[in-house]
């Protein structure tokens, strides 16, 4: 039997998974810009100690993990 699909609700919905976006993006907007950063500095980083603890990922595998997160 199919179910009734009310418009009210579907406009909710829209309107908390909008909000969602949104939230995902402001994040996004600082993550990547700082990351960068942050592997800008790969041989101060490198001459340290134990520098594998600081940079695991490019800031390409950092947008890859992220739109794999949000896709699931």
């Amino acid at each position: 039997m199919a179910q009734k699909i009310c418009l009210d609700d579907v406009e909710v919905k829209l309107g908390e998974l909008e909000a969602d976006l949104f939230a995902i993006k402001a994040i996004n907007d600082n993550l990547y810009p700082s990351y960068n950063e942050l592997v800008e500095f790969r041989g101060h980083i490198e001459s340290g100690r134990e520098p594998e603890n600081y940079l695991k990922y490019s800031v390409e595998d950092i947008k890859i993990i992220d739109l794999d997160f949000f896709e699931e």
